[in-house]
């Protein structure tokens, strides 16, 4: 049901900005979502849409965040991986890319305490943003903050497994990934 939301959601931005790109128009949509409670550890998503604070927020010429998902999200690990993606936009101002763990029961993914990998004041443009060097096995969030010069924060994330001792389940982890 929330498609038609959306939809609407997009036909108002556009009306209110007309310059806004695909992207903006996704930051704005995410970023201005009204994130679930802590104690929800059942949710999934980004969360419920605010038309009212995205129209608000549609004239800040949002930044770009986009950690390229392909190769990314819900995959398995077993080492140092480069994070590739855009951080850019008219008023980019800087980006921060952080991880968390949220193996569950320790943490869950709206309580997650997230470590910055990176951070910068350039734009980067589909390119490599940080490399994630975990120390311990586990579940996490990578996730990229652009902010822009009005404050304005774009995020972008993506879900990721670890597993240092080299095996996911019991399925060898460079299999996985070599095969595709």
């Amino acid at each position: 049901m929330s498609t038609p939301f959306v939809s609407g959601l997009v036909g108002l931005l556009l009306s209110e900005n007309s310059s806004l790109t695909v992207e903006q128009v996704k930051a704005l949509i995410k970023s201005t979502a009204d994130k679930p409670a802590l104690n929800n550890k059942f949710y999934i998503g980004i969360g419920r849409v605010n038309a009212s604070r995205a129209l608000q927020n549609a004239n800040k010429n949002p930044a770009v965040a986009r950690i390229n998902h392909t190769g990314l999200d819900g995959e398995f690990f077993t080492g140092a991986t480069a994070i590739k993606g855009t951080a850019n936009g008219q008023t980019f101002n800087q980006y921060y890319v952080e991880a968390a763990d949220v193996t569950w029961p320790n943490s869950n993914v709206y309580n997650a305490n997230f470590v910055n990998i990176a951070s910068s004041n350039s734009p980067v443009d589909d390119g490599i943003l940080a490399i994630f060097s975990p120390t311990t096995s586990g579940k996490y969030i990578i996730r990229l903050r652009v902010i822009n010069t009005a404050g304005f924060e774009s995020i972008d994330q993506v879900f990721v497994t670890v597993s240092l001792n080299n095996q996911c389940g019991d399925v060898n982890a460079n299999t996985v990934l070599n095969s595709r």
